[in-house]
């Protein structure tokens, strides 16, 4: 297990130079890419038996970076793959998704607490440039693929106390009711939407 950020400064130096490859007429190189996405760590995914009973998922009518449809539910922005046995693809994944700027990304913040949820949304408006607030309440259970397949869920502070060079100094208070999920939460599994006021 990568104890420093020696993993993700090399996975970022190989995605540049994979970034390269493709760009040249003569295409990818495939040793590379293998060695990109090789597993090199546990899986991170909460086990189902840890799944909290509700999860707090809070969207604004302007300045969320996930997209939204009442039809469909939320859909991530980033298109491709993530492996989360890669330190370096989850090391960038989180650190890219935490920064708050309209980058793509595979991961959908929710929080446990619907408390902390609205202080945070609360938060948000008060700054005035995001619009409408609205807080869904989700089934952490109901998160599945077309077929029924559950999909990954993070908990963030587990994921950052068992790799603490992901993000070095964050204050663990902000990250202790943050859960990741990845790709999407199907409208299928919001139970109910309110909005911030």
């Amino acid at each position: 297990m990568p104890a420093n950020d020696s993993g993700f400064d090399t996975y970022i130096a190989l995605r540049f130079e994979m970034e390269q490859n493709l760009a040249v007429a003569g295409g990818p190189n495939l040793d590379l890419i293998n060695h990109v996405k090789c597993s090199d760590i546990p899986n991170p995914q909460l086990p189902l038996e840890l799944y909290p009973r509700a999860l707090y998922r809070v969207h604004f009518s302007h300045g969320s970076y996930t997209s939204y449809k009442s039809n469909l539910g939320f859909r991530c922005t980033k298109a491709g793959y993530i492996n989360l046995q890669n330190y370096g693809e989850l090391a960038y994944g989180i650190r890219n998704h935490l920064r708050w700027q309209p980058k793509p990304s595979s991961f959908i913040s929710t929080f446990v607490s619907r408390k902390h949820a609205l202080n945070w949304a609360r938060k948000r408006l008060r700054q005035g440039k995001y619009g409408r607030a609205y807080i869904m309440k989700i089934d952490p259970r109901e998160i599945t693929n077309a077929e029924g397949g559950l999909l990954p869920i993070l908990k963030l502070s587990d994921v950052i106390e068992d790799y603490p060079g992901i993000l070095r100094g964050v204050d663990k208070e902000r990250i202790r009711n943050e859960y990741l999920a990845l790709y999407i939460i199907p409208a299928s599994a919001i139970l109910y939407v309110s909005r911030v006021k």
